[in-house]
């Protein structure tokens, strides 16, 4: 059967408006979802507290009054270069390091992911958002949120977002979700492994 000239095709009002109308129930759908998913994103990351200097500072000298030397540790980050990274130190010297499974093999991205190393990623951060707030028009804006493991002193979340004037801010962050190792409440014999 052929349509005369004007004529609408057979069918094609309720093809369109079958489309309109999953069209209508996916947005609705998924709309709330990308909303959620949003919002617990933004939540998560505010749930951290502002970075300071003395907090820092504070972590920092917990980390190394402790004395740990030998751990392991694995790190989810999220961001633009999202990656798991697996760490193993023994006598403060990472041994193994390896990114979604695979082993790193240059000794600084490896150190990177070890405490020191993240503690150093930190310390330049807050360095950038020194010089921003003493005028330096060539440092980064940066916001930074962090906790720090209450007993060790370890960073446990880190969340950066730099601050730019056009276009998404760009973030990154990382979690460690595990750690292996000495906890400080043990006598310095009696450490854990």
């Amino acid at each position: 059967m052929t349509n005369e000239p004007g004529e609408r095709p057979v069918g094609g009002d309720r093809l369109n408006s079958a489309r309109r109308t999953l069209s209508y129930v996916l947005a609705v759908l998924i709309g709330p979802l990308v909303l959620l998913l949003t919002w617990s994103a933004y939540r998560q990351a505010s749930l951290l507290p502002a970075l300071s200097r003395t907090g820092f500072e504070a972590a920092e000298r917990r980390w190394q009054a402790a004395g740990v030397a030998d751990y392991s540790l694995e790190v989810v980050v999220r961001g633009r270069q999202p990656a798991t990274y697996s760490v193993v130190v023994r006598g403060g010297q990472v041994q193994t390091a390896t990114r979604n499974g695979q082993p790193l093999t240059q000794p600084r991205t490896m150190d990177t992911w070890s405490v020191p190393g993240m503690f150093r990623t930190i310390a330049t951060d807050l360095e950038t958002v020194e010089r921003s707030a003493a005028g330096d028009t060539n440092a980064a804006t940066l916001l930074l949120r962090a906790r720090f493991d209450p007993q060790l002193g370890y960073p446990a979340r880190y969340h950066r977002v730099e601050a730019v004037r056009v276009g998404a801010n760009p973030e990154v962050s990382w979690e460690v979700v595990r750690y292996t190792g000495p906890r400080a409440e043990a006598a310095d014999g009696e450490r854990q492994r």
